[in-house]
């Protein structure tokens, strides 16, 4: 059967990429759920580093010039070590947690009851209705931009 538009012509089967895969399969996309992890990190560490430095503010003999400093040098430490180490677990996570093998076909609920059996001739039919549609919706935004 020959492949009459510049699309690429795939299997019946549904081809996904990893991260539709995961996503559909977990309900979210593994990067989203590194992002919230790396996000509430991030509160609790600048609510910590400012109620420490309130703190250290509060008590005697110590100089607001200093204790600034030591809180800038101090929250550069931890930040390159807390990337560091969470680009570690970030990799962790996505190699060893949220991943599904390539040899296992997860299976999605939401496809119970479906048929999903597609033979190629009520592909190459949908192919070239939806190739119509193209053309349709072309020549109707060609004509209605010379109108304006």
């Amino acid at each position: 059967m020959e492949n009459r538009n510049n699309y690429p012509r795939r299997s019946i089967a549904r081809i996904y990429n990893k991260d539709e895969l995961l996503a559909e399969f977990f309900g979210f996309l593994p990067v989203q759920f590194a992002d919230e992890v790396y996000n509430a990190y991030n509160y609790v560490f600048y609510t910590a580093l400012e109620s420490l430095e309130q703190f250290l503010q509060s008590l005697d003999g110590l100089n607001d010039r200093d204790i600034k400093d030591s809180m800038q040098q101090f929250e550069k430490k931890v930040e390159e070590v807390v990337d560091a180490n969470f680009n570690i677990f970030e990799r962790y996570l996505y190699d060893n947690i949220l991943m599904v093998p390539k040899s296992i076909d997860p299976p999605m609920e939401h496809y119970d009851g479906l048929d999903l059996s597609v033979t190629e001739e009520q592909e190459e039919l949908l192919d070239q209705e939806l190739e119509q549609y193209r053309k349709s919706v072309l020549a109707y935004s060609k004509r209605h931009s010379t109108i304006l």
